[in-house]
């Protein structure tokens, strides 16, 4: 993996945050603030945070019958999780805070989604099940690896198989949303993005919560 996509994937060089290793006369304003609240309070994280609440406030929107308006809002929120990563690295704020900030609020994001909308009948059950399946297991091995000490960072096939996913998903609720409204075409097309971004997202996860599970589990493998 090049320096570059390493950066975006708000993996942190030796477990540091950007300003450790910088004097305090040197730092940014932005990196000040970031050092001071111990990597709370920065660009990224309010991005991260604003993105969760409209995806959220989107699902709730959507099940309450405003399913363009909805659709529209988790758009928007999801892709605040492209533009966190991307401010973190321009604003030279990666910290690890924010770091497990985003795959957290990710998952949470993604549980609400699943449940919501298989709730609706917008997902089908077996794409759900084979979204949820790969996240559960990550989701597991992360936390064993923080409980032994293990430093998690995310990996590029999860942050490809989780953007994959929420195409998919979208597709689903956007063919909800306006299938009274358009062409039996266009709504097959969508059901084919759905199953092939849910799908194909959670193989492309697969990798990543072996990974994950590995970290978290070799260690009492080997004891």
């Amino acid at each position: 993996m090049t320096q570059e996509n390493t950066e975006k994937l708000h993996r942190l060089q030796s477990n540091h945050n950007d300003w450790d290793d910088i004097k305090d006369e040197d730092l940014s304003r932005l990196q000040r603030i970031a050092k001071k609240s111990h990597g709370v309070i920065t660009a990224a994280n309010a991005i991260t945070i604003a993105g969760t609440v409209a995806v959220i406030n989107g699902l709730s929107d959507f099940a309450d019958g405003r399913k363009v308006e909805g659709t529209a809002k988790v758009l928007v929120g999801r892709l605040g999780d492209i533009a966190d990563g991307a401010v973190a690295d321009k604003t030279k704020t990666k910290g690890r805070f924010g770091r497990d900030l985003d795959p957290t609020v990710d998952k949470i994001q993604l549980a609400a989604g699943l449940v919501i909308l298989t709730g609706a009948d917008v997902l089908p059950i077996a794409a759900t099940i084979a979204v949820a399946t790969p996240n559960i297991i990550g989701s597991i091995g992360s936390i064993a690896a923080r409980k032994h000490g293990v430093e998690v960072n995310p990996s590029a096939s999860g942050k490809h198989g989780a953007a994959a996913v929420w195409i998919g998903v979208g597709a689903f609720m956007l063919k909800n949303a306006i299938e009274k409204h358009s062409p039996g075409l266009v709504d097959s097309g969508l059901e084919a993005i759905g199953w092939a971004g849910t799908v194909g997202g959670a193989a492309l996860s697969l990798p990543a919560a072996v990974e994950y599970s590995k970290a978290g589990f070799s260690e009492n493998l080997d004891k």
